[in-house]
């Protein structure tokens, strides 16, 4: 199963929460039932073409936000390549069919840090559910836990699917 982090790369505390999240997944169900891609960190590795960087982001199976706006003085600044990405999934979740097809459907589940009020969001991120995490040690580990559930029940519904890659669905000729 392919996991795709999409956050700034200067968020150590949320890239670090879902490094172990994933490593404690590998634990759980084989070390390699998870491919971690992070591409600002070389994580998963880079492909050496943005078109196939981008196929990457969507033939993953989960895709992980950290939405977290950085404080600029007074204004609070979203990443820009997170809100790339995050269009890029968002179209893709609403196509007819969902997917185009592919089952099991992906996934993308949105975090932002609860210091940041969830009524400043831009208005396509207030169409998500966005989950808020805490930086604290407690805070850390509930971020993990999250992390973690959502990737296991992930990896047990894909034992339960037979898997297409969004690459293999175009229609032969």
């Amino acid at each position: 199963m392919q996991v795709y982090l999409s956050s700034s790369s200067s968020d150590g505390f949320f890239i670090d929460a879902a490094v172990e999240a994933v490593r404690l997944a590998n634990e759980r169900f084989g070390p390699e039932a998870i491919l971690f891609v992070f591409p600002p960190r070389q994580i998963g590795g880079d492909l050496g073409r943005i078109d196939l960087n981008v196929r990457r982001l969507l033939e993953s199976d989960v895709t992980i936000f950290n939405i977290s706006p950085e404080q600029v003085g007074n204004a609070a600044i979203y990443n820009p390549g997170v809100m790339i990405e995050y269009g890029m999934v968002f179209a893709s979740d609403r196509t007819n069919p969902l997917w185009e097809g592919r089952l099991p459907v992906p996934i993308h589940r949105v975090y932002c840090d609860s210091s940041f009020d969830k009524t400043n969001l831009t208005p396509i991120l207030n169409l998500e559910s966005v989950q808020s995490f805490d930086r604290s040690e407690s805070g850390r580990g509930a971020l993990v836990a999250r992390l973690l559930e959502l990737l296991t029940s992930r990896l047990r519904q894909r034992m339960s699917y037979t898997y297409t890659p969004f690459s293999d669905q175009a229609p032969s000729m």
